[in-house]
């Protein structure tokens, strides 16, 4: 296998069409973010983000998207805001990560959630969860019917808060794709809110990730495209969601709704109704990313399995990470645990945001 690393930017349009036609080929990479056009976005905003090229024997057998880091780590491409991480072929092939690392110059491969199913990363993976989805391919209706079959209640009453709503506010109305750039002023204004006031990190305050969500929103082919949806009761916005699409597969990405009109659960109410209108859409599941909160556990009803993946392609790397991991440990047994992980998230988010 000989393997070709391009830059994002100078991605030749005979990959990028082959990258197409093997996802298409693959159910297993039908999220959006393993699209050319996610990598190009990303691209065009970030000059560190490259295109590893697998061949065999003259012939194109796999992509892998990352960037490339200042300290010579390869990460996801788009960083903080990518879901899902993989090589994207049209079955799963089998390499060495190590080797692919010294080929594309990078001392070590830190992915969060890679696809636990693919062979060549499963040696490094050090934790494998849940990212849960809704599985629409036999309809609504039967979803709703499985979900209500397997002891959950959340559609349930959801249902009925929209009901409520109607009733107390106005009737409800879904605009499923909306190019209002004031609707998408106002999610990421409550997103924000919504960070500050659990202390998370504000990723959509400044810099490339809300530019590059703008353009994700105003891209729209058959193959990807950005999904900005809006939830009205009467003549109020009491939610929105911003994610993006492939051919098949809406990502569910970043939710939020008005806090006066939180007593109505507006959010899971967006939540079903997009699945309602996705269903009739050709949307065969809605992925709805890593970690398995509440809301997320009444509405699923499958999950992709998806791993964090360490690989130290040097012996320096390999030192120095399991230096730092010892470090971490010790730590964690003081007292200086807590002040320790204050005094790194600033550095964390600035190793990965770049």
């Amino acid at each position: 296998m000989l393997v070709n690393v391009i830059p994002g930017r100078q991605l030749p349009g005979e990959i990028q069409q082959w990258w197409r036609e093997a996802q298409a080929s693959n159910p297993h990479i039908d999220n959006p973010y393993f699209c050319p056009e996610f990598t190009s976005l990303v691209s065009s905003f970030r000059d560190d983000v490259h295109v590893a090229v697998i061949e065999d024997q003259g012939a194109i057998v796999g992509v892998l998207p990352f960037q490339r880091t200042r300290w010579g780590a390869g990460r996801p491409a788009g960083g903080p805001v990518s879901d899902f991480q993989g090589i994207i072929s049209r079955s799963d092939i089998a390499f060495d990560p190590e080797w692919l690392g010294r080929c594309c110059r990078v001392r070590f491969w830190d992915f969060p959630n890679v696809l636990a199913s693919q062979k060549s990363f499963q040696r490094w993976q050090k934790q494998t969860a849940d990212s849960p989805y809704i599985d629409l391919t036999g309809g609504f209706e039967a979803y709703c019917n499985q979900r209500r079959a397997s002891g959950s209640h959340q559609v349930r009453d959801t249902q009925r808060q929209a009901k409520r709503i109607t009733q107390k506010v106005g009737p409800l109305r879904l605009e499923y794709d909306v190019a209002d750039k004031e609707v998408l002023k106002t999610l990421f204004d409550w997103k924000g809110q919504q960070y500050r006031a659990s202390g998370k990190y504000d990723g959509l305050a400044q810099g490339w990730i809300p530019e590059l969500l703008h353009r994700i929103h105003d891209t729209k082919t058959k193959h990807f495209g950005g999904m900005l949806s809006a939830l009205y009761a009467g003549d109020n916005l009491v939610a929105a969601h911003f994610g993006m699409r492939s051919k098949r597969v809406l990502h569910w990405w970043y939710p939020a709704y008005s806090r006066q009109f939180d007593t109505y659960s507006p959010g899971l109410i967006l939540c079903l109704e997009i699945a309602r209108e996705a269903s009739m859409r050709g949307i065969s599941r809605i992925d709805m990313g890593y970690g398995v909160e509440p809301y997320k556990r009444g509405f699923m009803n499958g999950a992709l399995q998806v791993s964090q993946v360490a690989v130290d392609t040097t012996s320096v790397a390999r030192a120095l990470r399991g230096g730092w991991e010892l470090a971490r440990k010790l730590i964690k047994a003081t007292p200086l645990a807590a002040p320790a992980r204050l005094a790194m998230g600033p550095i964390r988010r600035w190793l990965s945001v770049g």
